[in-house]
């Protein structure tokens, strides 16, 4: 009892069970070496061999290059891509393509928006040195958000910054999982929106909403991320670059 909320311990006598479940993950990714001047000119100097086109110009056109792949790959897949417009929640945008095959699995739609990102600026000296700084203020640039269907995290959301390093951010939703896992657990329920309205053994429910909060959901976060994310990053740079 000591664990529940207020309302719970309120209204336990006509309770028949509960379930907890987490409900948003976020998870943060970044490309570490890049995040420093220094480690950038290193991260730039393994991949060209050189520091001499280490410019403005080449960094804006490394930001144009990832949009034409993204919009290449999806017009080439039939995937839409949808560019939000401020103020538009993009969520929703996106629930409207949700497949309705349950057996699709992989990216279904693309969102770009424009949010501030931390982007680097080259300054070029006469005397053929140069510095590197962050823009400031942080400039609006564009955001692709990869929306996907995972057969055991349903709904997930990887956003990307089109400007290298690429920072990225994963968006998880516990209420999927749980209702990916109740599946292949044979529970039949009734879920609206992030809530479980009926189901079959709500014990057998809790059960599945826990093992979010045990140490193994660290591997399952792994799992989930190394399987898309680079799926998203891929269109930072060339298959010879990437090699």
């Amino acid at each position: 009892m000591l664990g529940l909320d207020a309302f719970t311990r309120e209204h336990t006598s006509v309770l028949d069970n509960s379930y907890d479940v987490v409900d948003r993950i976020v998870l943060n990714g970044y490309f570490g070496m890049a995040c420093t001047p220094g480690g950038f000119r290193q991260w730039w100097y393994n991949l060209h061999g050189s520091l001499d086109d280490l410019n403005d110009t080449n960094l804006m056109r490394m930001a144009g290059r990832f949009s034409r792949r993204v919009r290449g790959w999806a017009k080439k897949h039939n995937i839409p891509v949808i560019d939000c417009k401020e103020g538009q929640r993009k969520h929703k945008i996106a629930e409207q393509y949700i497949p309705t095959d349950p057996r699709f699995r992989g990216i279904f739609t693309v969102i770009v928006s424009r949010l501030p990102a931390p982007v680097w600026k080259v300054l070029r000296f006469p005397s053929g040195g140069f510095h590197i700084k962050r823009k400031e203020p942080m400039p609006f640039v564009n955001h692709y958000f990869f929306h996907i269907i995972d057969e055991h995290w349903g709904h997930v959301t990887i956003a990307i910054c089109g400007h290298p390093p690429f920072k990225a951010m994963i968006m998880l939703n516990g209420h999927e999982y749980v209702a990916c896992r109740a599946r292949r657990a044979r529970l039949t329920f009734t879920k609206e929106g992030n809530c479980f309205t009926e189901v079959s053994d709500a014990s057998r429910l809790a059960q599945v909403a826990d093992s979010l909060r045990t140490p193994s959901a660290i591997g399952h976060l792994r799992q989930v991320c190394e399987r898309w994310i680079y799926q998203c990053l891929c269109f930072g740079l060339s298959f010879d670059e990437q090699k």
